[in-house]
């Protein structure tokens, strides 16, 4: 168990509607780049592209936050790029984001560089032909942890004037998303690579974890977490869709049998990838 643990968390280290149609479409997208979502910022850290359909229309979005360890990656990696264009010719509008990277800030301020970008998107989607009431998160390792933190602690949204309410759904790839359980059951792993990301007291690592957030009491979006079949993958998936299912939740599971946690998000772009299939036929069914 130890050793599968280190071998995914290597890995994590290294890697990210009706309108919908079922097949690509040789319409190029209309693309625009370097869109500061926040004020006051001229990083790259704080810059999106949208991806839009050419044809008029009123499209679901897609809100892309890359994977890295929360330390690395970027939205112009090749990967993110083609998985931008893809999804807009099937339909989507798709905004691929960057946030700001660890040492620079940490977790809780890449928290808050999503919620800035989602409340940018509500506010200006409609002039790239999306949709703001169909809008959805989607991340890949730290990206998915992110996505779904912010998808389960709603004070990360409502800070920017938005709320759980606006969110229809969370696309979380293969991501962790209880670090309370990392620092208990590998301390010494997540000494190494967690514990200057997060802390190292009990309570700020909970509240660092999305299933820490996961209550009745809140309008959770619908949650789709597709994972890879490697052990520790599988038990962060499945513990996660339990807890929301737990309160009422609406998640559907979904395990990538012939991938890996590098090739899952690489092969998003390709024509017919039964696991970015399954992300179109979520987004068109809420």
């Amino acid at each position: 168990m130890r050793k599968a643990t280190l071998t995914l968390l290597a890995v994590l280290a290294i890697t990210a509607s009706s309108h919908i149609q079922p097949a690509y479409s040789n319409t190029p997208n209309r693309t625009t780049a370097n869109i500061t979502y926040t004020t006051n910022s001229g990083s790259k850290y704080h810059q999106l592209d949208v991806y839009a359909p050419k044809q008029p229309g009123s499209y679901p979005v897609i809100v892309y936050f890359h994977g890295g360890a929360w330390k690395f990656g970027d939205r112009n990696d090749i990967q993110h790029r083609k998985m931008a264009e893809s999804f807009a010719q099937q339909g989507v509008v798709f905004v691929n984001c960057n946030y700001r990277l660890y040492p620079n800030t940490d977790y809780r301020g890449q928290a808050t560089d999503v919620a800035q970008a989602i409340a940018w998107v509500k506010a200006n989607i409609t002039q790239h032909n999306g949709n703001p009431n169909q809008i959805f998160l989607m991340g890949h390792s730290a990206g998915a942890h992110l996505v779904s933190l912010v998808g389960t602690d709603e004070r990360y949204l409502q800070s920017e004037g938005v709320s759980l309410n606006n969110i229809k759904g969370v696309i979380a790839s293969d991501g962790p998303y209880d670090i309370s359980a990392i620092q208990q059951n590998n301390p010494r792993t997540f000494s190494r690579i967690y514990g200057s990301l997060f802390g190292t007291t009990p309570e700020t690592v909970k509240d660092a974890s999305p299933i820490s957030h996961v209550q009745t009491n809140k309008p959770l979006p619908a949650f789709l977490i597709l994972h890879t079949a490697h052990e520790r993958s599988t038990l962060f998936a499945q513990t996660f869709a339990q807890a929301l299912r737990t309160v009422g939740g609406i998640v559907q599971l979904v395990e990538a049998k012939d991938n890996n946690h590098a090739s899952l998000v690489m092969e998003y772009h390709i024509e017919g990838d039964p696991e970015a299939q399954r992300i179109l036929a979520f987004v068109k069914r809420q």
